[in-house]
């Protein structure tokens, strides 16, 4: 099983994506990270809901939209 340490720190889910050998590793986050964990072998897709301060360094960054905001 998998269990997380809570926080915004997400050396933890990469560590286990790395392990499971995904295809591929989405993301859904506020992107208040103090920093990115290093790059995975997989490719990454980060979705957030806030514009983030810093972007991701690697990956795709998709911005998602409330379905009623304009």
């Amino acid at each position: 099983k998998f269990k997380g340490r809570g926080g915004t720190d997400m050396n933890s889910a990469f560590e286990k994506a790395e392990e499971l050998r995904p295809d591929l590793i989405i993301l859904y986050s506020d992107l208040g990270l103090p920093w990115y964990p290093p790059r995975p072998k997989a490719p990454v897709i980060f979705l957030s809901r806030e514009v983030p301060i810093d972007k991701p360094t690697y990956g795709h960054y998709i911005h998602v939209k409330d379905m009623d905001d304009d």
